[in-house]
């Protein structure tokens, strides 16, 4: 057996399996944004459209497909990446779908940047997510004032929009002793505190406890 290869395809499982609820550790610097979705759960509409943004890497996309797990039986409910949106428009696919759901979200929406017909499209379903009272999550990079500084159409204000800032070393301490229960695997204190100094984000250190981990299992 290729090792190497193994080590990549079970990185590849446990990435996609760490993104829950169990594993997006909350402090001040997401809790917001955690908060509201928990209420987006209980049908309070009045938190929608809720727009997330932030940094590359601070955990906007691991909380969408957290969601999406606890929704993956749900016919009315949505998790697309913009990417995805843009080419289906770009296209000319029909779209109308869309607006059948009753909780969308579409993530990393910069990709709309510069994207006149894809964006006017998804000004159109903003729109009538709001004006029907539907849920609808929204997460970028950039605050939505760049993404629709020239649009007038759209008052996301109706809902929230929060930021996902950098999060205290405490944090991925936690996430890193939920990993040790998990993955039955126990780190040693040196390198855990080498690995807490070389990661920039969460997700990054997520990354960083999978490859260590392969090297501990399989390296010895």
């Amino acid at each position: 057996m290729d090792l190497t290869y193994f080590g990549v395809e079970l990185f590849k499982r446990n990435k996609q399996r760490q993104m829950n609820f169990d594993y997006f550790a909350v402090d001040g610097s997401n809790e917001k944004a955690y908060k509201t979705v928990k209420k987006l759960f209980k049908n309070k509409t009045e938190y929608s459209p809720l727009y997330i943004y932030g940094k590359s890497g601070l955990g906007k996309t691991h909380l969408v497909t957290a969601i999406a797990k606890e929704m993956e039986d749900d016919k009315n409910f949505l998790l697309i990446n913009c990417e995805d949106f843009v080419n289906e428009i770009n296209n000319d696919k029909d779209i109308e779908k869309y607006y059948n759901y009753d909780f969308f979200i579409i993530d990393d929406i910069q990709y709309i940047m510069l994207k006149e017909k894809a964006k006017t499209e998804l000004v159109k379903l903003i729109n009538y997510f709001i004006e029907n009272n539907k849920k609808m999550i929204l997460t970028s990079i950039l605050p939505p004032q760049i993404i629709f500084k020239d649009n007038e159409d759209i008052d996301l204000s109706k809902g929230v929009i929060t930021e996902i800032t950098m999060p205290k070393v405490r944090i991925k301490r936690e996430v890193a002793k939920k990993f040790e229960e998990d993955e039955e695997v126990v780190f040693n204190n040196v390198r855990l505190g080498e690995l807490i100094n070389e990661s920039t984000t969460v997700e990054n250190f997520l990354d960083k406890l999978d490859e260590e981990k392969f090297e501990i299992t399989f390296k010895g």
